[in-house]
């Protein structure tokens, strides 16, 4: 598959809260490009041992590492900077990875935080609350193995509106 340049994924600089959708985005891009090269990126691929396997390995991680390069700004791309004479694009994913993806209760909290925080715009879509409502609920239940119901996310986002329409 050739280069998309008819494609334009935003670029991250280094915050915080753009991380989830810009990781997303940059798995599905790559993914799209070479579903190999994405695996080696997240590291469901490792180096090789074999040395009939390992020139394929570097070719795709060398390409993962200009395709990261090319979307980062500022902290992100700083932070991949020591993987570019390796062009280790795996490396310089886990990095990105290790640096802003909270773990543990800070992220727990934030997640919560930001569920609690959900509103319905008079000028917004309600689907958009609804769709931001599930997404935050798969993040809780993929990495804190917490679920959110539906009846509870229901609840919650009916309890929302009625004080919308109470407006």
């Amino acid at each position: 598959m050739g280069d998309n340049d008819e494609y334009r994924m935003a670029i991250f600089s280094g915050r915080l809260e753009d991380w989830d959708a810009w990781k997303r985005d940059v798995e599905s891009f790559i993914g799209a490009k070479d579903p190999e090269m994405a695996d080696i990126i997240v590291g469901l691929i490792k180096k090789p041992i074999s040395l009939d396997e390992l020139s394929p390995y570097k070719e795709k991680n060398a390409k993962g590492y200009f395709i990261l390069k090319k979307y980062l700004r500022g902290a992100g791309a700083n932070l991949i900077e020591k993987f570019r004479l390796d062009k280790d694009g795996a490396g310089a994913f886990k990095a990105l990875t290790d640096k802003y993806e909270l773990r543990g209760e800070t992220q727990k909290a934030l997640l919560m935080s930001e569920f609690s925080h959900l509103n319905f715009s008079e000028d917004g879509d309600p689907g958009e609350t609804f769709e931001a409502a599930e997404e935050l609920a798969r993040k809780m239940k993929s990495r804190f193995d917490i679920e959110i119901n539906d009846s509870i996310l229901l609840t919650h986002l009916i309890n929302k509106f009625h004080r919308y329409m109470e407006l």
